[in-house]
C-alpha cells in the first residue's frame, strides 16, 4: 500500500499529482432557477471554508481542524522521505513475481507527490510553488479526508496485514480520499457526484493508465517506472475511486464508514466491489514448502493484481485481466538451492472453466519467456480441478503435485460484512442518430430529444453534437441558439450561466451598453417551466434574451438564447422559440449521461 513513509512508526497516506483525476469532471455551463439580480463571478473558498464544506460533505465532524503550509521544494522531499533513501520491497510484484528485488521510489516520489497530511503532526504540507488556486483547494480537500479519517476511522483498521491486504487497505484510505475530492470539486462545479463518478470510472477504464498519465504530463519518471511499480503507486488512488465510489453508490457514506471496520482483504475485492458486498473470502493456501537445503526462503501470496501483472508482462492487458479475474487464493515459496533459483506457486480458483483459463495463461506466460524458463530446465504447470500450481527450477519434474494439492484448503462460505446489499448499475445512454435538419428545415437532435422548425430564412448551424445556431441576415436579422448545461440547474448557478452569455454578447458590442432589463419565470409550451433574463443596447431596440429550461431532474438544462435587433426581429424569434418541441413525451436519452 502507498503508506510506505513512516513518522514516529505511523505510517502516512501520500498523495500524488494525479489526484487531478477530478479534471475529468466536464464541466458544462451552470444550470438555473429564477433570480432578479445581475450575475456574481465566484471565488475560490479560503482554507476554512473548504474544511467546513468537507466535513459536511464527508458526514465527519472536523474536531481539529489541520493546519496547512506551504513548503519550498528541498524542505518538501526531505520531510516527505525523512532523510532516507526511499525504497520499498516489491516482494511478490517484482518482475521475477518471486524474488523480493528493492525498488528505488525517490525519484517517482521527488516527482509524484504534491501534498500528504502528517498524521502525528496533524498538518497538511504542500509542495512548494502550489498556489491557493482551484487545483491546489481540491488537493486541500483530499488531504482534509486524511485528517477526518485519522479523527474518526484509522483506529478502527486491522494490523499486521499480508502485502495484498495492505494495498487493499490503501485502496479503501486513498478511494475515500479520492471520492471527497471529486464530490467536492463536483459541489464546487456544481454537477453531480453519480455524473462524475460514471465520468471517471470510464476514463480509468477506456483510457488506460499509461494513456492518462500522458495526456496529463509531468509524469515522465512515473511513466519510465516498471508496470509494476506504477501500478502500485497508482492502485489505491484509481481502482481505490472505483470501489469506494460503488460503496457510495450503494450505500453513501454511512456504508464507507463501516467498511472501516471490516476492510477489504485482497485486491479481488478492490476490483470487483460486488465479491466484498457478497461476503466472497480468499480460499487460504499453505505456501509449498522448500526443499532441505533451501536458502533465501521467501514466501507470500500474490493475489488478483499481481498476478495479472505479471501475466501482463508476456500476455496483452486484456487476457491477462480475464485470466486472473477468476482468482480464489494462492500461496508461493521462492529460495535458492546454490546457486540456482526456484520457485513453486499454488493456486485455487472460483471454477474448474477460471483455473483452465489460468492454465493456458500460464503455458503463454512461460512460453513467452524461453530465457526464463529454457526447455529442460524444469517447469511444470498442472491442474486438479480449481487447483492449479506452477514450479520453475530443477526440481519442479519431482514434486508430488497431490500433496501440494492438499495445501488448499476449504471454501469458506459467503459472509456479506452488512447484509444483502447490491451495487445499483450506472444507465447507459441508448444509441441516437447524429442531430441533423430536415429538407423542410427543422433541426432534429435525438440525443437531446429536441426539435425546433426554423421560421422562413433562418440558416441552421450545428455546432457541436448538443449545441446549434439559427441565424437569419438581411433586412431582418435575428440570431439564436440551443445549448446544452450539465450544472446542476439551482439557484447557485443562474448567475454565472446568464453572465457567461451576457459577457459574450456585451464584448462584441464594440463599446455599447448592455442594460439588465430582468428576470422571469414562464412557461414554455409543451417544455415546461423555465427562467428568463433579458437585457437591452442602450439607446437602441436591440437586445438579449435567455431562458434557463431545467431537465431530467435538475441535472442539467436546455439554454435557448437569442439576440434580436429591433421589435420585428424579437417577434420572428418569439416565432423559433414557440416552434421548439420534444422529439418524444419520455425523457430524452441525454437524461442517462445527465443523471447516470
Amino acid at each position: 500500500m502507498l503508506r510506505d513513509v513512516t513518522r514516529g512508526g505511523r505510517s502516512l497516506p501520500l498523495d500524488l499529482r494525479f489526484v487531478g483525476l477530478a479534471a475529468l469532471l466536464s464541466l458544462g455551463l451552470a444550470g438555473c432557477a429564477a433570480r432578479n439580480t445581475e450575475p456574481a463571478a465566484p471565488s475560490v473558498p479560503d482554507s476554512r471554508e473548504v474544511a467546513r464544506q468537507v466535513a459536511r460533505l464527508r458526514g465527519l465532524p472536523d474536531l481539529r481542524p489541520a493546519p496547512i503550509e506551504f513548503v519550498d521544494e528541498k524542505r518538501f522531499v526531505q520531510q516527505l522521505l525523512g532523510g532516507r533513501e526511499a525504497s520499498a520491497s516489491a516482494g511478490a510484484a517484482s518482475r521475477q513475481p518471486f524474488r523480493q528485488t528493492s525498488v528505488r521510489l525517490r525519484d517517482v516520489l521527488g516527482e509524484q507527490v504534491v501534498g500528504y497530511y502528517d498524521e502525528r503532526a496533524h498538518r497538511i504540507f504542500l509542495r512548494g510553488g502550489s498556489r491557493w488556486d482551484d487545483e491546489t483547494v481540491d488537493l486541500v480537500a483530499h488531504e482534509m479526508t486524511h485528517s477526518l479519517q485519522a479523527q474518526h476511522l484509522f483506529m478502527r483498521l486491522p494490523e499486521g496485514l499480508s502485502p495484498d491486504a495492505r494495498l487493499a487497505t490503501a485502496s479503501l484510505i486513498e478511494g475515500d480520499a479520492m471520492l471527497v475530492m471529486l464530490a467536492y470539486a463536483s459541489f464546487r462545479q456544481r454537477v453531480p457526484v453519480k455524473r462524475s463518478l460514471a465520468r471517471a470510472a470510464l476514463a480509468v477504464a477506456d483510457i488506460g493508465l499509461e494513456r492518462f498519465l500522458r495526456a496529463n504530463g509531468g509524469n515522465e519518471v512515473l511513466l519510465s517506472a516498471p508496470p509494476v511499480l506504477r501500478e502500485r503507486v497508482t492502485f489505491p488512488y484509481l481502482q481505490g475511486l472505483l470501489f469506494v465510489g460503488d460503496l457510495w453508490r450503494t450505500g453513501g457514506f454511512g456504508l464507507v464508514n463501516r467498511v472501516y471496520e471490516k476492510p477489504p482483504t485482497t485486491t479481488e475485492h478492490v476490483l470487483h466491489p460486488e465479491r466484498y458486498l457478497a461476503g466472497e473470502l480468499a480460499v487460504k493456501v499453505e505456501p509449498p514448502p522448500p526443499p532441505p537445503g533451501a536458502q533465501d526462503v521467501i514466501q507470500g501470496q500474490l493475489g488478483e493484481l499481481n498476478t495479472r501483472l505479471m501475466l501482463e508482462e508476456s500476455l496483452p492487458r486484456a487476457q491477462a485481466t480475464q485470466a486472473a479475474a477468476g482468482w480464489g487464493g494462492d500461496a508461493f515459496t521462492y529460495f535458492h538451492v546454490g546457486s540456482v533459483s526456484e520457485v513453486r506457486w499454488l493456486t485455487t480458483w472460483d471454477d474448474e472453466n477460471e483455473a483452465s483459463e489460468f492454465q493456458r495463461a500460464l503455458h503463454a506466460y512461460a512460453a513467452a519467456r524461453p530465457q526464463e524458463f529454457p526447455e529442460g530446465n524444469g517447469l511444470m504447470i498442472r491442474r486438479s480441478g480449481a487447483r492449479v500450481v506452477f514450479a520453475a527450477g530443477p526440481g519442479a519434474r519431482g514434486l508430488d503435485t497431490e500433496k501440494l494439492f492438499s495445501l488448499v484448503g476449504p471454501v469458506s462460505p459467503a459472509q456479506p460484512p452488512f447484509g444483502a446489499l447490491s451495487i445499483p448499475p450506472l444507465r447507459r445512454p441508448p444509441r441516437t442518430r447524429p442531430a441533423f435538419v430536415t429538407r423542410d428545415g427543422v433541426y432534429v437532435n435525438e440525443y437531446l430529444g429536441l426539435v425546433s422548425q426554423a421560421p422562413p430564412g433562418f440558416q441552421i448551424q450545428m455546432t457541436s453534437a448538443t449545441s446549434a445556431s439559427f441565424v437569419l441576415e438581411g433586412q431582418v436579422s435575428a440570431f439564436a441558439g440551443i445549448e446544452l448545461s450539465e450544472q446542476i440547474a439551482g439557484r447557485d448557478t443562474i448567475d454565472e450561466l446568464h453572465g457567461t452569455l451576457r459577457d459574450v454578447v456585451a464584448d462584441a458590442l464594440d463599446g455599447r451598453k448592455l442594460v439588465y432589463a430582468g428576470g422571469r419565470e414562464m412557461h414554455l409550451p409543451y417544455l415546461g417551466h423555465a427562467v428568463e433574463r433579458t437585457w437591452t443596447v442602450k439607446g437602441t431596440d436591440a437586445g438579449l434574451s435567455v431562458i434557463v429550461l431545467p431537465i431530467c431532474n435538475g441535472n442539467g438544462s436546455f439554454v435557448f438564447w437569442s439576440i434580436h435587433l429591433d421589435v420585428v426581429s424579437r417577434a420572428v424569434l418569439q416565432q423559433w422559440l414557440d416552434g421548439i418541441r420534444p422529439s418524444a413525451w419520455a425523457a430524452p436519452p441525454v437524461c442517462s449521461v445527465l443523471d447516470p
